[in-house]
């Protein structure tokens, strides 16, 4: 399986949109996963 992980996502939440949606198309139960310093201010990792 596939999968992505993007750090320092903070207000990247169109582009883990495209990559979720880029990455269903090849690979359907891979993930995208996101982390930030403070993930609980950070709107791409809610």
């Amino acid at each position: 399986m596939k999968n992505i992980l993007i750090t320092s996502a903070g207000q990247r939440v169109s582009l883990v949109r495209a990559f979720q949606n880029e990455l269903k198309t090849q690979f359907p139960h891979a993930k995208v996963y996101t982390v930030d310093l403070n993930p609980s201010l950070s709107p791409a990792c809610q």
